[in-house]
């Protein structure tokens, strides 16, 4: 990261972050992406998005109906909530049940965080690096919208355990 931050400005640095972001098949969106290219609907296609979500997480994380009303309410997971032209996606733990079940405050942070070379910090009470290293999870969310809406968005971290928050929150500017 130090290398990134002598030799690029922090634009140059979001854009190589976010291109280094996991990414989700696409498979279980194109339904969403043909929706929107037809209406141009951004509400109808974040409910559409939202319940293709909540199918499949309630499934993978074996979640019931009450924690899929926490994840909703909250805006957690990938949908996030929608304001306007900008959407508030608000990362889910990557281990959902232990997260819950811990009041340790670095195995919390350890079961939530999704990066393989961070959560590990966290384990180990490290101090976690730059928090640049979090827009690599903002571009997991700028290529799920790129895909869906076919044009650029630009994304944010507004939160990030490695700024002592409790929760990491993606700003999607669509």
């Amino acid at each position: 990261m130090k290398k990134l931050k002598d030799n690029l400005s922090q634009k140059e640095i979001n854009k190589v972050m976010t291109g280094c972001a996991c990414i989700t098949l696409k498979d279980y969106l194109e339904n969403v992406r043909i929706e929107y290219a037809k209406t141009k609907d951004l509400k109808k296609a974040h409910t559409m998005l939202q319940e293709t979500f909540e199918k499949f997480i309630k499934q993978y994380k074996n979640l019931d109906e009450k924690q899929m009303k926490f994840l909703r309410k909250s805006g957690w997971g990938i949908a996030g909530k929608l304001e306007g032209n900008m959407i508030i996606s608000t990362k889910i733990p990557k281990e959902f049940h232990k997260y819950f079940q811990t009041s340790d405050a670095q195995k919390k942070k350890y079961y939530y965080c999704h990066c393989p070379r961070i959560r590990e910090l966290f384990l180990h009470n490290e101090k976690p690096p730059d928090v640049n290293y979090c827009y690599c999870s903002a571009g997991f969310n700028k290529d799920i919208w790129e895909y869906i809406l076919q044009k650029e968005v630009k994304v944010g971290v507004i939160e990030s355990l490695m700024k002592g928050d409790e929760v990491c929150k993606i700003a999607i500017y669509v």
